[in-house]
């Protein structure tokens, strides 16, 4: 998940699933999306 500030890529977020699940779904994408937008405002006040 790319963490974005002002329009521009400042990091990137590596998320690893067990074997047995293959792939997130939809709600555990969009709660990471969430935190990774909160930590991309926190950069902007710094």
């Amino acid at each position: 998940v790319p963490l974005i500030d002002r329009g521009k890529i400042k990091g990137v977020t590596y998320l690893s699933v067990p074997i047995k699940s293959k792939e997130f779904d939809a709600g555990t994408y969009n709660y990471v999306k969430t935190l990774v937008d909160i930590m991309a405002a926190a950069l902007k006040t710094e």
